[in-house]
């Protein structure tokens, strides 16, 4: 479980991230976010976020997304805090509409989508992701 917050000044938030496997049998877990947040005028909101997330094989997540229209691969992650060779993301890209006029930066007729697990949770599941696709 992950839980925090800051209450330095007017201001406020505390956070809680509850991770559980309602199904030990199959791939997928639960996770709900709760954020309790004080405004400067001592009002407070809470916030909750449900989650289905998973553990699927590279082979599932690029089927998942050709089942979603992608021309999907998988490509390295460079970060300067991780060792080379050690983690990769999920690039997909998926032809235009024909006829929409509009072109990507490339000259190609493709619009470029780095997927995030989030965006993908909305594209195959319609849940709401908690990062969206960056379209370039």
């Amino acid at each position: 479980m992950l839980r925090g917050g800051s209450d330095e000044g007017r201001r406020g938030l505390r956070y809680v991230e509850w991770t559980w496997d309602p199904d030990p049998t199959d791939n997928t877990y639960v996770v709900d976010y709760a954020f309790l947040m004080r405004d400067a005028d001592g009002a407070v909101h809470v916030e909750h976020d449900r989650h289905l997330e998973g553990l699927f094989t590279r082979e599932d997540w690029l089927r998942l997304l050709a089942n979603a229209g992608f021309q999907a691969r998988c490509v390295p992650f460079e970060h300067s805090e991780l060792e080379p060779g050690s983690h990769e993301v999920f690039v997909g890209t998926k032809p235009s509409s024909q006829g929409s006029g509009r072109t990507s930066s490339s000259n190609s007729n493709e619009t470029r989508c780095w997927l995030a697990v989030g965006a993908l949770q909305r594209l195959l599941f319609g849940q709401r992701p908690w990062i969206d696709v960056n379209v370039h």
